[in-house]
């Protein structure tokens, strides 16, 4: 048997290839049909039919500018599937980076007739280039059955795409992480492709971060005509970080590596390893919301096993792809610097101090690689704010456009610990219960509050568990590809405890990454010490007769069974979680049909919460405590909790309601939306400016007319005196709108 434990079967023991091309897109269209409803099937298939190849070519065009580049950096005898996929994760920052300079330094080039012609161009280059790689990739006639262990990832691939047609803001809602794709991930992009360029925004502090991912979003956006149009192909375009995370596993996790004790290392099996991710109920869960995780994870899997490859065989080629792929990751979050970054580039420096002295130059490289792809983002907070890494250590390098109170509730509101809200609310009670550090790592790992709602690690935590015991009975036995994996993750936990606020399960998921590879080997090691013991089909080996074994071998191995098992166990808890969301919106119904493929503006008419505000006759919305401005009307006017809201400004200088009010009408606002729920949980968490306080609001706006209100959750306010006048739909948009009539009824959670 090979190092995956798959038997080398006679040709009676094969299927053919066009069988297994046929099973895998039956089983996704099975799955995204059984997750979305029959009614519902019909427009997510027009989504993945029509954004999906969008995201494809996107995907393409990567590749190959990506090889251009990466060709002259490519290291002997490197697996041509890792090298592709390496080329495509590079490529797809070099796209980012690409929006970022021409939307910060041209205005009105954010058109799908400029950036069509640019992934034109990248399709070519990756036709002409890849001819001959992919050519040496053709699939073989015939296939073993252990093949069929591909199917959990089909089926994995049926649950992404099921999360990825629902319009964004529907799923992530019991963990809040829709919170954060309406009012950042997806609204920034929005903001910019309306306005024509890219630019730092004083009202969301949240446009000073690294917007690798973010640009991309607005690349979509750009392709497809429209913010809203543009919505699925970004939640999909996440997605494809996942495809691409999965080829680069499977195509280079199969390396090579040297033992502490200068045995060999058997090669990580990287079929297993490549299942265990794919199914890994975070990847999956977080390929659903339009969030960047996806990428995280995608560049810290290729530069593990870039890791790998430097681990077996230093040389500078290595450094490189590894700095680079630590580079994309900080561009794309600014925790990458500590979860990812950090801990790769702490392990190549123990293992040059401890085996390669004359290497050590090597991680100089890899993080000056690191540092110039992650430039870009540093120089634009540079010239915004004169602070890099605005507004992360605003102490030493500077507060930018932020003052005092903003400054301490940024401070307070993102440090380890807790911290009371700024400014602390007169009714303040400290809360009775309070979880330590150790009590947060047994809940993350049981899945008990605070955690409950979140998708847990999968099986991969017990089988890398078990690895990892086995790695402290017989240390002499692991490799130093194990120790330098199991160190990535060391690290991680502790940046996670020590240095995030309150812990977030988020936060912990890339873990998920350095967990499947331990998994992988562990799962290898026992199958290889068990396959002569257990026989789950009898058959005699007669090379095992020719070598004087008594031994009789498994024609289907233990692996393939164990890792089904866990492969299974992880996609019935991503369906778990998929059911619970979906529950929330339909009492208690997780089998209920979801809104698939629902056009971004049929979305925003028909939920409650945003209906009234869309069909108002607004020159100019101000949303007050909400900052969730993505299905609200284009250049409504907001800010984040963090920054200072324009209202707060305008009640400093005008005393009066009557000055207030007419002030806000020279600045052009003739509607008011008032979130008293959002200003509640604002309150007595961050906290909220005093000028605008709740009595206040009321006050000022008690003799304006009342559009539309929900009882303590929001109040939709017409600050003129005229009746607003409803938007008519015009036929198109009337039929899109009676086909969902149901949504009507969604709840105004």
């Amino acid at each position: 048997m090979n190092q995956e434990g798959q038997s080398v079967v006679a040709g009676s023991r094969r299927i053919p290839g066009w069988v297994f091309a046929v099973i895998l897109p039956v089983a996704v269209v099975l799955v995204l049909g059984a997750m979305v409803g029959s009614s519902s099937l019909a427009g997510a298939m027009v989504i993945v039919l029509t954004d999906g190849v969008v995201a494809m070519l996107v995907l393409a065009a990567a590749g190959g500018y990506g090889w251009t580049v990466l060709r002259f950096f490519r290291p002997e005898r490197s697996p041509t599937l890792l090298w592709l996929a390496t080329a495509a994760a590079l490529g797809l920052w070099m796209l980012s980076t690409s929006v970022l300079v021409v939307g910060s330094f041209t205005s009105g080039l954010l058109t799908m007739y400029f950036w069509w012609p640019v992934i034109g161009a990248g399709v070519i280059l990756a036709a002409v280039q890849a001819y001959h790689p992919l050519k040496a990739l053709k699939p073989r006639g015939r296939i073993t059955y252990g093949s069929l262990i591909w199917v959990p990832v089909a089926i994995a691939a049926g649950m992404w795409l099921a999360g990825a047609v629902i319009p964004p803001g529907w799923l992530g809602n019991l963990t809040m992480d829709s919170y954060d794709v309406l009012e950042y991930h997806l609204q920034l992009p929005r903001e910019y492709y309306h306005a024509g360029s890219v630019s730092t925004l004083r009202h969301n502090v949240y446009s000073h971060y690294p917007l690798g991912a973010e640009m991309l979003f607005l690349l979509g956006m750009c392709l497809r005509g429209g913010a809203y149009e543009g919505m699925y192909l970004a939640k999909l375009t996440v997605g494809l970080f996942g495809v691409v995370m999965v080829a680069g596993v499977f195509g280079g996790a199969g390396l090579g590596g040297t033992g502490l004790g200068g045995t060999g290392l058997k090669p990580v099996p990287r079929r297993t390893a490549a299942v265990l991710l794919a199914t890994a109920p975070p990847v999956v869960y977080l390929s659903w919301l339009g969030m960047v995780e996806p990428a995280q994870f995608c560049y810290l899997a290729l530069a593990l096993v870039w890791l790998r490859r430097w681990l077996t065989r230093p040389s500078a080629r290595e450094s490189v792809i590894i700095g680079a792929m630590l580079g994309a990751a900080c561009a794309v979050k600014y925790l990458s610097v500590g979860l990812i970054a950090g801990p790769v580039l702490a392990v190549m420096l123990v293992v040059c101090l401890a085996r390669f002295r004359r290497r050590i130059a090597h991680v100089a490289l890899a993080g000056g690689v690191c540092v110039l792809l992650f430039s870009p983002w540093l120089i634009r907070n540079t010239a915004a704010t004169g602070n890099p890494v605005f507004p992360l250590v605003t102490g030493i390098f500077g507060q930018g456009h932020f003052c005092d109170e903003s400054a301490a509730r940024w401070r307070d509101g993102h440090a380890p610990g807790h911290h009371r809200p700024v400014p602390v609310p007169p009714d303040y009670r400290e809360p009775t219960r309070r979880y330590s550090r150790s009590e947060r790592i047994y809940a993350f790992l049981s899945g008990r509050k605070p955690y409950d709602t979140q998708p847990p690690l999968g099986a991969g935590v017990l089988l890398a568990g078990a690895m990892i015991l086995v790695m402290l009975v017989r240390p002499v036995k692991a490799g130093l590809w194990n120790w330098a994996v199991l160190g990535v993750l060391v690290i991680q936990m502790l940046v996670w405890v020590f240095f995030t606020h309150d812990m977030p399960a988020r936060f912990i998921f890339l873990s998920v990454v350095p967990i499947s590879m331990l998994a992988a080997d562990g799962l290898a090691r026992f199958n290889m010490g068990t396959e002569h013991l257990i026989p789950l089909s009898f058959r005699k080996d007669r090379r095992s007769k020719e070598k004087g074994s008594r031994g009789i071998k498994c024609s289907v191995p233990i692996l393939t069974v164990l890792l089904i098992a866990a492969a299974g166990s992880n996609l019935l808890l991503g369906l778990a979680c998929y059911r619970a969301e979906i529950a929330r919106w339909h009492g208690g119904d997780g089998s209920a049909a979801v809104p698939a493929g629902l056009p971004g503006r049929v979305f925003a008419r028909e939920l409650p919460y945003y209906a009234k505000a869309n069909e108002a006759d607004a020159d100019i919305l101000m949303l007050v405590g909400e900052a969730r401005a993505f299905y609200f009307p284009a250049g409504a006017i907001y800010a984040t909790v963090f920054d200072e809201h324009p209202l707060a400004g305008v009640i400093r200088r005008c005393e009066s309601p009557d000055g207030i009010i007419a002030e806000l009408r020279r600045m052009g606002v003739t509607h008011v939306f008032v979130s008293w729920a959002e200003i509640g949980r604002l309150t007595y968490s961050y906290g909220w400016p005093g000028e605008m306080r709740r009595e206040r609001l009321r006050e000022i706006f008690s003799d304006c007319r009342v559009i539309d209100e929900a009882r303590g959750v929001f109040t939709l306010y017409a600050l003129r005196r005229t009746s607003p006048v409803r938007v008519q739909p015009n036929a198109e948009e009337k039929s899109e709108s009676g086909t969902h009539s149901i949504y009507h009824s969604i709840c105004l959670e």
